[in-house]
């Protein structure tokens, strides 16, 4: 879809990777948690994890208020 759209291939893969990377490694911490039997660093982890998408969801709404356009 994006090649149709003629979207940099360059862009592309950098948003994809900044998309992608927190996941990659919230999963290898949570799944190294599991396999040593460390539930402080599977705790830790998911609330790191969900304070990142509290934030995000924090600028993402403030962006949007002091955005020209309109959603």
């Amino acid at each position: 879809m994006l090649g149709v759209a003629k979207y940099p291939l360059g862009r592309y893969l950098m948003a994809l990777a900044i998309a992608e990377l927190p996941y990659a490694l919230a999963t290898t911490y949570i799944g190294a948690g599991f396999n040593e039997r460390r539930s402080g660093l599977i705790m830790v982890t998911g609330v790191a994890v969900a304070l990142l998408c509290l934030a995000a969801v924090h600028a993402l709404r403030r962006a949007m208020r002091t955005s020209s356009v309109l959603w």
